[in-house]
């Protein structure tokens, strides 16, 4: 891959989140230049942001698999990822998108803003599992800043543990409601 050429051109990319996407292009792209791989972060974004699939999806799985541990360049998405992820359609751009979330501190966030958004999808049956999963747990990390939330936490979690929930979950809300209880 052509790097100067092709991280900050959408078609490349689309092109390469759709044909060449593997190990050895994974292996590339974490050993750009921090530069480098701001420019590509910011291409996947507008991808991301078109809502067109598959390569939005595709591209917010990229994102997470590129910057997960370089904080320092997903730090500027924090905002337009909670101002926008209750708007994507694909249930895969919504959960690698709270996996970069949660790779920071809550107090890192927009928690008032986080916390709504989280119910929100916790709260509604449509939502895949995953990200209901994965914002019970952004749920769960701000009520350990904000230790008022936990009550209402609490009550959340025992009324979603009911026999017919999903295994994900109740396996999830268990872990939570004992670190709640602690």
């Amino acid at each position: 891959m052509n790097k100067n050429i092709e991280i900050g051109n959408i078609e490349k990319v689309k092109h390469f989140l759709n044909e060449d996407i593997g190990l050895d292009a994974f292996t590339n792209l974490r050993q750009l230049e921090d530069t480098d791989k701001a420019l590509f972060l910011k291409t996947l974004w507008e991808i991301i942001l078109s809502n067109k699939h598959p390569e939005a999806w595709r591209s917010a799985w990229t994102f997470f698999h590129i910057a997960h541990n370089d904080t320092h360049l997903t730090r500027p998405y924090i905002q337009p990822i909670v101002d926008h992820i209750q708007q994507f359609k694909h249930d895969g751009q919504k959960r690698e998108l709270l996996k970069i979330l949660l790779s920071f501190k809550a107090t890192e966030l927009p928690m008032g803003q986080l916390l709504e958004v989280c119910y929100n999808f916790l709260l509604n049956e449509k939502e895949s599992l995953a990200v209901r999963v994965h914002s019970m747990e952004m749920i769960y990390q701000i009520s350990e800043v904000e230790p008022d939330l936990k009550p209402e936490l609490k009550l959340v979690l025992e009324a979603l543990t009911t026999p017919d929930a999903s295994p994900a979950i109740t396996s999830r809300a268990g872990k939570i409601l004992k670190n709640l209880q602690r």
